[in-house]
């Protein structure tokens, strides 16, 4: 199987707006690289989105994105990878790198000296997309530190390489389940749980298999058209003052899901900002 890829160079500063402009296409992961041979900051970019799946209009899109910000329109290549090939490239780049106050992220295939203050996650993604590099992970991590132990469960929704739900059991929470619609995401998960020794139950599919009022906590770094789409069964599952993490936010669009969060029976408690990426915190009222 292969993915659809977009491709680009793009400068630091729009790389969250190209990743925002295709966000309600299902991006199913994006990859960057710095270009050691440019002066200036600009990456290299590619939005990875499903087979058969490939969003239209993509020079239009892009070229509006860098217009409105004072560029002229990129070069952009649209195309396919093979997922055995992106895994092979993406290992050239990734190493261990320090997360929140108080994690490590540690590649698989690397052993290197963590700091006594760290609590390392040895990742993998394979052929699934999450490793704390992104904004959007390192907020929820970040929130996820900040939050009490639950002694009843935490739903990771949409895990990918479970590296939320990883963490959140290094930091004492009793009962972790993770979730993903996407069964080579699922695979790589519970790959990843067994390289923790951590205590994880992952299954392919979605919140709607979850029984009501059962939830402590909920962990949904997604995108916020998904977070619409889900809120009823989100808060269906949600024990009354539980807590639910949302991210996958841009911040262009954290009014809107704030109102639709609010509308659902929650009360956002907090709401903080990396990048042009929104994270928040919310308790489910009565």
């Amino acid at each position: 199987m292969s993915w659809q890829t977009i491709t680009l160079t793009v400068p630091e500063e729009l790389k969250d707006a190209i990743v925002g402009e295709f966000s309600s296409d299902g991006i199913a992961g994006v990859w960057e690289r710095d270009l050691p041979s440019r002066e200036d900051d600009a990456v290299e970019l590619v939005l990875y989105f499903e087979p058969g799946h490939p969003p239209p209009l993509v020079d239009a899109r892009v070229g509006r994105v860098f217009e409105r910000n004072g560029y002229d329109r990129p070069s952009v290549a649209v195309g396919r990878q093979e997922k055995e090939d992106w895994t092979r490239e993406w290992r050239k780049g990734f190493t261990s790198f320090s997360v929140g106050t108080r994690f490590q992220a540690v590649p698989s295939w690397e052993d290197p000296s963590v700091a006594k203050e760290r609590i390392p996650i040895r990742i993998d993604p394979g052929l699934a997309f999450g490793t704390g590099t992104h904004e959007t992970t390192r907020l929820v991590l970040e929130v996820l530190e900040s939050l009490e132990p639950a002694d009843q469960i935490v739903l990771d929704l949409g895990t990918g390489s479970a590296i939320l739900s990883i963490g959140a059991v290094k930091l004492g929470h009793s009962s972790v389940i993770g979730c993903d619609i996407d069964s080579d995401a699922v695979q790589v998960a519970r790959q990843n749980v067994r390289r923790n020794d951590s205590n994880v139950s992952v299954f392919v599919g979605s919140v709607d298999a979850i029984a009501t009022r059962s939830v402590r906590l909920v962990l949904a770094n997604i995108t916020a058209d998904v977070i619409g789409l889900l809120l009823p069964d989100i808060s269906r599952v949600m024990e009354v003052g539980g807590a639910a993490v949302f991210s996958g936010i841009l911040d262009t669009q954290a009014d809107a899901v704030r109102r639709e969060i609010s509308a659902a029976g929650f009360v956002v408690q907090l709401q903080r900002t990396l990048g042009e990426w929104a994270v928040m915190s919310a308790r489910r009222s009565a």
